[in-house]
């Protein structure tokens, strides 16, 4: 029910043009966060969708993040740590910050906790490696040579972030 919400309310910002009126929405955001945090808790597929539906807000209005980018960078880093959720989940997680990457990278050099958490979330995702040598030889790769583990999206986050 609250990840139907928190669609519904992210749809309707990104909906809207004019950016004063969403600016008025940024004391909601917060609770989005907390909102994603608790839909993973008890739904991973829930909560992958209500990150796919912050990502959307983000390439949409950036701007709305200028006084949570702290809480997000913290939440989703968080999510990227925790090696139980499937690899989409995690991706979607460093979705949300490569959108607010390459439409307000100001806000997260200013923020510190790109460095402290999310730039470390990546690292540790970077070193998720496939230890058994035939599975490794045996993962279908994408166009670019990458797939979809938490190694090749943390590489390929690298790249976009650059």
């Amino acid at each position: 029910m609250r990840t139907s919400a928190l669609k519904a309310i992210t749809a309707f910002i990104s909906s809207i043009d004019d950016q004063d009126v969403v600016l008025e929405f940024e004391p909601v955001l917060g609770l989005l966060i907390d909102t994603v945090s608790k839909a993973l808790q008890v739904d991973e597929e829930q909560g992958t969708q209500a990150l796919d539906s912050l990502g959307e807000l983000t390439g949409a209005h950036p701007e709305v993040w200028k006084s949570n980018t702290g809480k997000l960078l913290n939440v989703v880093s968080q999510i990227m740590l925790h090696k139980d959720f499937e690899p989409g989940t995690r991706s979607a997680a460093v979705e949300v910050v490569l959108a607010l990457s390459e439409e307000m990278p100001a806000a997260l050099r200013k923020a510190p906790e790109t460095t402290t958490a999310f730039f470390p979330a990546l690292v540790s995702m970077l070193t998720e490696v496939e230890e058994d040598e035939e599975t490794w030889v045996a993962e279908i790769e994408n166009k670019d040579g990458l797939g979809s583990d938490p190694h090749s999206t943390a590489v390929q986050a690298i790249t976009r972030f650059c």
